[in-house]
C-alpha cells in the first residue's frame, strides 16, 4: 500500500496539454489517446481522484490549475472519436466530484487560491455542460475578484 496521497506530480499537466494541442494541430490519434489514457487514470473509480480526492502533489491552488487543464484537455480531444460513453461517464463523474468538493468546502477569501480552485470547477462545469452550476461558480469567482479589488 502506497502512502502517496496524490496521483501525479503537477508538472505532468504540461505534457497533458501538449498532447491535447498536438491532437488538434496534427489530427494524429496517438496524441488524443495519450490524453484519454491520462484522463482515465485520473478518473479511475478505484485508484483515481474518486479515492484520493487529490490529483497533483502540490497545494489546492495548483489542484485548481490541474482541473482547469484536465477540463481543457478533455474538451480538446472530444472530437477524436476515442472516448466511449463509459469513458465520458467516468471522466465527467470525476469532474462533478471536484465541482461538489470545491463548492462544499470553499471559504470565500478573495485569494488567488480560491479563484484558482473555483476556476477549475468552473471549467469542469462548462465542459460537462452543466450551465446552471457554471453560472453559480462564475458568480462566486466574480464576487471574489470584486471583493479583492475593494481591499487593495
Amino acid at each position: 500500500c502506497s502512502s502517496k496521497h496524490y496521483l501525479f506530480r503537477t508538472e505532468i499537466e504540461n505534457a497533458l496539454m501538449s498532447s491535447a494541442i498536438a491532437w488538434q494541430l496534427s489530427r494524429e490519434k496517438r496524441y488524443a489517446q495519450k490524453v484519454k489514457d491520462f484522463l482515465l487514470k485520473v478518473s479511475d473509480y478505484k485508484k483515481g481522484f474518486p479515492v484520493t480526492r487529490k490529483v497533483c502533489h502540490q497545494a489546492s491552488v495548483q489542484e485548481g490549475g490541474m482541473f482547469q487543464h484536465l477540463a481543457q484537455a478533455y474538451d480538446l480531444i472530444g472530437d477524436s472519436g476515442l472516448l466511449t460513453e463509459s469513458d465520458r461517464k467516468q471522466i465527467e463523474y470525476t469532474f462533478r466530484l471536484y465541482i461538489v468538493q470545491e463548492l462544499r468546502y470553499k471559504q470565500p477569501g478573495g485569494a488567488n487560491w480560491a479563484v484558482s480552485q473555483l476556476t477549475g470547477a468552473f471549467f469542469c462545469a462548462l465542459v460537462i455542460q452543466d450551465f446552471v452550476c457554471s453560472i453559480g461558480i462564475d458568480r462566486q469567482i466574480s464576487y471574489l475578484y470584486h471583493a479583492r479589488r475593494l481591499v487593495v
